[in-house]
């Protein structure tokens, strides 16, 4: 009877060694050295929350730079670099460069990850909030002519280009946009939108005061809204907004997936999106449309959108049809706040569960459910193509 006691002992403490196993599975495998360029123009924090979810992928995956050391979200990325908040900071990126010089890098790196172009501006970076409250003068940010180059230059070494919002968005010169979608066949409607709960100025702190303050202009004074709901946003300002009850039968977008996303990437075929999204459009047919993003409008919500030309249903993950693999992600993807450390265990999929919920509000449902396995797929396969060259 005593072997039983025995027997249970070691059982718990086997599986306390879980964790312990776990990492020394992953400290043994190898590193799958591939060159990247990560371009992230939005780090408020040395944490950069724009590539972070990227990162969490290659250190859990083990993808390293050719020195085989792995990427270190601090520094091994191009754009803004904070050492202070308010104080100091410097830029790396390709404006300092001549063509010659971005065409060897061009040359050098086997992909590329735009995650983030909207920069940094003088409310977030000089007042203690990290809320995006106030329009304000622009320290750095947007798509350069030097960038777009790089770009076309890795399109046409048919190396993989992976861009996401806000890739062409505001603060890049329109002429600069152009070619932009002319680089991945998209076409911008000039819309963004994000999902809001509640939508209640200022007791919402993620609510931006600049759209309080242009709808109330823009609609006679009032803001009439209590409860959730869709902000959008053009280019221009202009400020439409679809309530929940009042103009919405469902009050958040949904990202429906189809049988070919589902079967190549392991997608859901429905999950919540609660985060800044863009409504980008396919140029033509090089681009298939993966996902789409679902609005649900009722007859009144419906009205607003039409008056507006704002589609009820858009994409959300687009990849080329072509010989040059690109993605384009229609939403903030890559921005999702996850922990770092859980990316050091192997077999950690199977846990994921245990690290989100069903909360609307929260984005880690749509990285573990979505984007990894979205990205692992996209990494595995682009990684096998550059071994067999």
């Amino acid at each position: 009877m005593r072997r039983y006691p025995k027997l249970l002992k070691w059982l718990v403490v086997a599986v306390l060694l879980i964790p312990v196993w776990s990492f020394l599975i992953w400290l043994i495998k190898p590193v799958k050295p591939i060159d990247i360029f990560i371009m992230d123009k939005t780090v408020l924090f040395s944490k950069g929350d724009e590539h972070r979810s990227f990162n969490w992928l290659l250190a859990h995956h083990k993808y390293s730079k050719p020195n085989k050391k792995l990427y270190n979200i601090e520094n091994d990325y191009w754009g803004f670099f904070p050492i202070e908040r308010g104080e100091s900071f410097f830029v790396t990126d390709l404006d300092s460069l001549s063509y010659y010089q971005i065409d060897s890098i061009a040359y050098q790196k086997d992909m590329t990850y735009f995650t983030d172009m909207y920069g940094m501006y003088v409310f977030e970076w000089y007042r203690d909030t990290i809320l995006w409250k106030e329009r304000s003068a622009e320290i750095y940010g947007g798509l350069t002519e030097k960038e777009l180059h790089f770009l076309q230059m890795m399109k046409a070494q048919q190396k993989l280009l992976i861009t996401e919002f806000n890739f062409y968005h505001h603060p890049t010169p329109g002429y600069i946009r152009h070619e932009a979608e002319k680089l991945i066949n998209t076409e911008w409607t000039e819309w963004i939108g994000r999902y809001f709960d509640p939508l209640i100025y200022p007791d919402n702190e993620e609510l931006p005061a600049w759209v309080y303050d242009n709808y109330r202009a823009q609609h006679g004074g009032k803001w009439p809204f209590t409860k959730a709901g869709i902000v959008f946003v053009r280019s221009d300002d202009t400020i439409e907004i679809l309530e929940i009850d009042t103009h919405l039968n469902v009050e958040i977008p949904y990202i429906y997936t189809g049988r070919y996303g589902r079967k190549t990437y392991g997608l859901p075929r429905k999950i919540h999106y609660p985060f800044w999204f863009d409504i980008s459009l396919p140029a033509n047919d090089s681009n298939l449309i993966v996902s789409s993003f679902q609005i649900e409008p009722n007859l009144k919500g419906d009205s607003i959108l039409r008056r507006f030309n704002i589609p009820t249903r858009f994409p959300a993950l687009m990849e080329s049809t072509g010989p040059s693999p690109y993605y384009y992600f229609g939403a903030d993807f890559c921005d999702n706040p996850i922990k770092d450390r859980s990316a050091y265990f192997a077999g950690s999929g199977w846990l994921d569960f245990m690290f989100y919920d069903n909360d609307l509000l929260r984005r880690e449902k749509f990285f573990y459910e979505y984007y990894r396995p979205l990205m692992r797929k996209i990494m595995r396969t682009y990684y096998k193509d550059l071994k067999r060259d």
